[in-house]
């Protein structure tokens, strides 16, 4: 799907202005799986105008320490370090 640069900048001011810290913790977190590592900052700093707006919600530090973390396990995920069967991951 192609976006138009209008379509782009109409996109960019909507969510700039959003006020829901649910939508912003969930944009940021979907914007940092999303983009490449350089970019990342700017999903960091949706959840963090969550965190701003609602500051006693652990949820949003618990999805701004979630995708601080999203670069490591791109790494991790690179180099071959995924999890192996039998590991925490699995449920008995």
């Amino acid at each position: 799907m192609l976006i138009t640069p209008d379509t782009k900048r109409k996109l960019r001011t909507e969510i700039e202005t959003l006020t829901d810290p649910a939508l912003l913790s969930q944009v940021g977190t979907r914007f940092v799986q999303l983009v490449s590592d350089k970019e990342i900052q700017i999903g960091l700093d949706f959840i963090r105008r969550a965190i701003d707006s609602n500051p006693g919600n652990p949820t949003w530090t618990e999805a701004l320490e979630s995708a601080q973390a999203e670069p490591i396990r791109r790494h991790n995920y690179r180099n071959g370090n995924r999890p192996s069967e039998g590991t925490a991951t699995e449920r008995p």
